[in-house]
C-alpha cells in the first residue's frame, strides 16, 4: 500500500491523512481498524478513530500525556539513599571498632572509605536526578 503523501493538522486533536496510490480492499481496511492497539504502542500516541474509504486513510489522534521519568523514579531514589545510609553508617561503625587490618586483610581506613562513599554516591545520584528534571 504505497503512499503518496500525509498531511498533519495542528488541533487539539490532531488528523492525520494518508492518501494510497490503489484503493483499499476491505481486508485491508478491516487490518488497518484491528491494528489500532499495535499502533498506539508503537507511536504513543492515543488513537480516537480511524476512518477509511477507497484511498483515503483518516486517522485522528492526541497524544498521551505522560509523566516526567523523575516522577517515576523519585521514589526509588529515595529508597536508595535511606537503604545506603542504613548500610554505610553501621559499616564505619563496626569498621572503627577493627583491628588495624579488617576483613579481607584490607586496612580499616578502606572500609571506612566504603562506608562513607555509598551514601555520598546515592546522594550524588539523587542529586543528579534532581537537576535533570
Amino acid at each position: 500500500m504505497p503512499l503518496l503523501y500525509e498531511e498533519t493538522k495542528p488541533s487539539a486533536t490532531y488528523l492525520l491523512t494518508f492518501k494510497t496510490a490503489k484503493p483499499l480492499t476491505q481486508n485491508q481496511i478491516r487490518r488497518l481498524k484491528n491494528s489500532r492497539a499495535v499502533m498506539e504502542q508503537k507511536a504513543h500516541i492515543l488513537i480516537h478513530k480511524i476512518e477509511a474509504q477507497d484511498r483515503t486513510i483518516k486517522i485522528y489522534f492526541s497524544p498521551i500525556p505522560t509523566l516526567s521519568p523523575f516522577a517515576i523514579t523519585w521514589p526509588i531514589v529515595i529508597l536508595a539513599g535511606i537503604i545506603a545510609s542504613i548500610i554505610g553508617i553501621p559499616l564505619i561503625s563496626w569498621a572503627v571498632q577493627q583491628v588495624p587490618t579488617g576483613p579481607l586483610g584490607l586496612p580499616t581506613i578502606f572500609w571506612i572509605g566504603i562506608g562513607i562513599a555509598i551514601p555520598l554516591i546515592a546522594g550524588a545520584i539523587l542529586l543528579y536526578m534532581w537537576r535533570k528534571e
